[in-house]
């Protein structure tokens, strides 16, 4: 299977631990998000303050780490239209970020880094907090197929469109009404629907033909002092140093 890297500074074993648990949490996640299902990670070793994990190619040689960080990667930018994620996923990308204290390094299945610092923290509780929640929504459009099994496109009238997660058989080309949960990110567009309900749409549907929007609520999130009570330094224990590779090794294969 592909293999990447993780490599993190000097940080308490615990925020390790973490870091690796919100990474195979966010990485089914985002690829759930994507249409992909669910794909199973393994922590292949750890050894000289790298972990290394892997994770079968979904396709064209793409892993859920991968989608991951390409969506981890949109989020870090200052193109808020670009991030589709919605808040259950920027929590584990905060969750991930808060390793980085001593500099945090994964690497893709290509090879390609992804490089976070303590900075980048604050950027994305700033995402997570303004991040709408989801919620029901009934839209009315013309539903496309797309390559992925198990997903579609829903087209409004003035061109916009969002992506639609569904089960079974669904009347593709033509004008239906889809009523679900709407996943909405950053900017405030729902860019996913779960749909639980797809049918023809009738006369009066013509009310849902927009893609569901939401005003963020744009504010900072005040911020925390960090002292020995408080983030990392309130954890015991220190990677690379207290623990063995074996121990941690056996800690990272105990994630579920």
């Amino acid at each position: 299977m592909p293999k990447h890297t993780l490599t993190l500074g000097r940080v308490p074993a615990k925020a390790l631990i973490d870091a690796v648990s919100a990474l195979i949490e966010g990485a089914r996640v985002a690829s759930l998000y994507d249409g992909w299902g669910e794909s199973e990670i393994e922590i292949a070793n750890v050894t000289g303050g790298v972990v290394t994990l892997e994770a079968p190619a979904l396709v064209n040689g793409v892993t859920a780490i991968d989608v991951f960080a390409d969506s981890l990667s949109a989020a870090l930018s200052e193109n808020r239209e670009s991030v589709f994620a919605d808040g259950p996923l920027l929590e584990l990308f905060v969750r991930f970020s808060r390793s980085s204290a001593g500099g945090l390094e994964l690497v893709r299945s290509n090879g390609v880094s992804l490089n976070l610092r303590p900075a980048d923290v604050s950027g994305l509780e700033h995402l997570l907090h303004v991040t709408p929640g989801n919620r029901a929504v009934r839209v009315a459009g013309e539903l496309k197929p797309e390559s992925t099994p198990g997903m579609a496109r829903l087209v409004v009238p003035n061109g916009d469109s969002v992506r639609v997660r569904f089960t079974g058989l669904v009347p593709v080309g033509t004008r239906v009404v889809v009523s679900g949960i709407g996943h909405f990110g950053p900017s405030g567009a729902c860019f996913l629907v779960d749909a639980e309900y797809i049918g023809s749409a009738v006369d009066g549907d013509e009310i849902f033909e927009e893609v569901p929007v939401t005003d963020p609520a744009d504010f900072m999130p005040p911020s925390i002092p960090q002292d020995a009570l408080t983030g990392v330094n309130a954890f015991i224990g220190t990677w690379p140093g207290d623990e063995t590779d074996e121990e941690l090794l056996a800690a990272l294969k105990a994630i579920r």
